[in-house]
């Protein structure tokens, strides 16, 4: 093609036609579809506003007068004409069509109208299509990238190689680099995140698992975003290891001014609302459940000891040996202590989810309970949001009464929640997907495993390998098992990418 030549694709059929300059501006029969078009050059640029006019219209009323509209368009013309508003009465002017003068109007002036209204209808048509080709092209493109960046960050390095090809990517298929930077972004987050959240799985964060963490966000010159309650899980999940890997006679002793036994010494120490519950005929303070409620005894320091637990406050103290000490649950308001002689305790924090709390909560479920702990955050609270004030007449004997819980509870909690890994392997991932929510599934020690002589398989009611407890976690579940301790287990959940959830039970 020559400088003198010029490129206009038909707004019918998108047949490219080349003409002379000297014919631009001037209609045309398209070669193909015989369709009249005005040649411009439109490969590049929206030529519509150059195929349309502007019209004003003097519409008579009575006597001498007339009301002028405008200005309007093509197909508002057209539209008025159909609409019977625009009579041989009126008179239009237009600077394409009537050279800005008043002219009568007459129904020959409607065919070059209809004429170029087609045509700008067909070229909107085109340039629609046109879009719509290039947003599913870009769709595609990004989709393509998104797959790249997640395979080449998926070892937690991106390499200058990488990045290379990435950028070569972004340029052949005409990508700005603010949207690369944005899919890379989301990506990269995305995967550090998928990494904490399968860290917290199971309520057990050990140092490998962090050290993982800190190394691809590293390796991916990411920083790690983490909401408050998130920081909050991995604080206990990380605390929940320590405890797990710490024999009960290596926890250290603090520093406190109390009277203390032979040979006793105080692991800890936590400011609390110390509250005993009670069961009352008629209903005061705050209601709990059925007829119990919470008799506050005042706020001071709750103290565990190799022993008991101690309360220390300015009007009050009491105590609970940790033989009395059945169950403990914690709640977002606080720590639930079911005992087997005297009254249930209840230690309420000063707010939800406190920090301090917490880990005060999951020492105390370490050492009483001399049983591995999983660092959850709660989610519901112990006293419920309505609350019944009113006279009590309390019966000594009611109070007596042992409350071995606070919940009578239809669906019981599961002790432990393990994440199943493995699962990619084999035809696992089939066999994972036929489970259906709360279906049995088998636990089964293999002390001859020559990887791990801890090694604890999930399998499905069929025998099917759905893969193994977390290294980690066999370590110390392993001898939970080999000790005698029964368990059952179901499935709790399956996530998004197939991951196998299980929640245990104790026998």
């Amino acid at each position: 093609m020559t400088a003198s030549e010029r490129i206009h694709i038909c707004s019918f059929c998108n047949t490219k036609m080349k003409y002379a300059t000297t014919s631009e501006g001037r209609r045309a029969k398209c070669g193909k579809c015989n369709s009249v078009v005005f040649l411009l050059p439109n490969t590049t640029r929206d030529i519509r506003s150059e195929l349309s006019s502007t019209w004003w219209v003097k519409v008579p009323k009575k006597l001498i007068l007339s009301d002028t509209v405008g200005p309007m368009s093509d197909i508002d013309l057209l539209s008025m004409h159909k609409n019977g508003a625009l009579t041989r009465s009126c008179e239009v002017k237009s600077a394409k069509f009537t050279a800005n003068e008043w002219v009568v109007f007459n129904t020959q002036l409607l065919a070059p109208v209809q004429q170029m209204a087609k045509i700008v209808e067909a070229e909107t048509l085109r340039l629609e299509h046109i879009a719509e080709r290039k947003a599913n092209t870009d769709k595609e493109n990004k989709n393509r990238l998104r797959k790249f960046i997640q395979q080449a960050i998926s070892d937690g390095i991106l390499s200058s190689d990488e990045k290379s090809t990435i950028e070569q990517f972004a340029s052949k298929a005409k990508l700005d680099l603010s949207v690369v930077n944005e899919i890379l972004t989301t990506e990269v987050d995305g995967l550090v995140e998928s990494l904490i959240d399968d860290a917290l799985e199971d309520g057990i964060l050990s140092p490998d698992e962090e050290k993982r963490i800190n190394s691809f966000a590293v390796g991916l010159e990411t920083k790690i975003k983490l909401t408050s309650e998130k920081q909050l899980a991995l604080k206990l999940s990380r605390q929940a290891y320590r405890l797990n890997m710490t024999e009960l006679a290596e926890f250290p002793e603090i520093d406190a001014s109390v009277n203390l036994q032979k040979n006793e010494r105080v692991l800890a120490r936590q400011e609390v609302e110390w509250n005993e519950i009670v069961q009352l005929k008629r209903p005061k303070g705050i209601w709990v459940s059925g007829d119990n409620y919470l008799k506050s005894i005042g706020r001071g320091y709750a103290m565990l000891t190799s022993k008991r637990i101690l309360f220390d406050s300015s009007f009050e103290s009491r105590k609970a040996t940790h033989s009395s000490i059945q169950r403990i649950e914690v709640f977002a308001d606080g720590i639930f202590c079911s005992r087997s002689t005297g009254k249930s305790l209840f230690f309420k924090f000063e707010i939800e989810n406190e920090p301090e709390g917490l880990e005060f909560a999951l020492l105390l479920k370490r050492i009483l309970i001399n049983l591995p702990v999983q660092g959850f955050l709660p989610t519901t609270c112990l006293i419920p949001e309505q609350v019944v004030d009113a006279e009590v007449v309390a019966s000594p004997e009611s109070e007596s009464k042992n409350i071995k819980s606070v919940f009578p509870k239809t669906n019981p909690e599961p002790r432990f929640t393990f994440r199943v890994v493995g699962e990619h392997i084999g035809d696992r991932s089939y066999w994972i997907q036929k489970l259906a929510k709360n279906e049995p599934l088998q636990l089964v020690r293999e002390p001859t495993n020559s990887n791990d002589r801890n090694a604890v398989e999930v399998r499905n009611s069929y025998g099917k390998s759905l893969g193994y407890l977390k290294k980690d976690v066999a370590a110390w579940f392993a001898g939970l098992m080999d000790r005698g301790k029964g368990y059952t287990a179901n499935v709790l959940r399956i996530r998004s990418d197939n991951c196998l959830i299980v929640a245990v039970f104790e026998q």
